[in-house]
């Protein structure tokens, strides 16, 4: 994508967002991408409209992306990632309509037991765990379950961990979503692996290579007696991530006991 190729007029509100999606690699752009600044970026197109103008508004904003993109030289670019966002948004603005809420105070973490020599710190803005040790970088989030529309993503995943993209929509109830999959891609399934540590239980994947660098991720989603915990481990090198089971077995969810 050539970050300096200016956006259509009407869509220069998105910029701060596709500057956002430039900054993540490549495997972090999809369904679990942070939307916040998006909402926010929407929200201040539409506020003080009403439902019908925002639909319009909204509607006119996802035809012209997708004129934008459909030209080829443009078929890597990550706003395409927009394009379903928007398709929601359009259909159904009601929420993006009510103001930003004002961030709660956070009072309670993401917590586990630490390795020895391991750094951690715990995030001002969310509820998420930072840990490095030996050379990994461990980020761990509660998943939001407070709307239909997350609770459904955060469950679907859970309880249908092999299927693909397209089939995951479709069990969502977004078929429109779904027939954005290109059919190439509409068969192709991240296969999961058990996850069982007692009272912490779920799946992970795991991906690596090491072409033209040496490169590992192993992502998770895992329930807990308190929540649903999304959890990424990522390094420059090879690793045996089990070396973090006895530590995950400790996830909970709650305040950090005072010192």
């Amino acid at each position: 994508m050539d970050r300096s190729e200016p956006l259509p007029e009407r869509l220069q509100y998105l910029q701060p967002y596709r500057e956002f999606l430039t900054k993540l690699k490549k495997t972090e752009v999809g369904d679990g991408t942070d939307t916040t600044l998006l909402e926010k970026l929407i929200y201040e197109q539409i506020k003080g409209k009403t439902v019908e103008a925002a639909k319009e508004k909204l509607a006119g904003d996802l035809e012209e992306l997708e004129k934008h993109l459909s030209d080829p030289k443009r078929r890597d670019d990550r706003l395409h990632f927009v394009i379903g966002f928007l398709l929601i948004a359009a259909e159904d603005p009601e929420e993006l309509l009510k103001p930003p809420e004002k961030p709660a105070v956070i009072a309670e973490w993401v917590l586990m037991n630490l390795p020895p020599r391991a750094r951690s710190k715990f995030s001002k803005e969310s509820s998420a765990l930072h840990v490095k040790w030996k050379g990994q970088s461990f980020y761990a989030h509660r998943c939001s379950m407070e709307d239909d529309f997350s609770r459904k993503k955060v469950l679907v995943e859970f309880e249908h961990s092999n299927v693909s993209e397209y089939e995951r929509f479709l069990l969502r109830g977004q078929p429109a979503l779904a027939e954005m999959v290109p059919p190439v891609a509409r068969e192709i399934r991240r296969q999961s692996v058990g996850v069982n540590l007692g009272e912490v239980t779920g799946h992970k994947y795991i991906s690596s290579g090491e072409s033209p660098a040496t490169w590992k991720r192993v992502d998770y989603l895992l329930k807990i007696p308190e929540c649903y915990i999304s959890i990424s481990i990522q390094a420059h090198e090879l690793f045996d991530e089990s070396e973090w089971d006895p530590y995950l077995a400790t996830l909970r969810f709650g305040k950090p006991p005072v010192k």
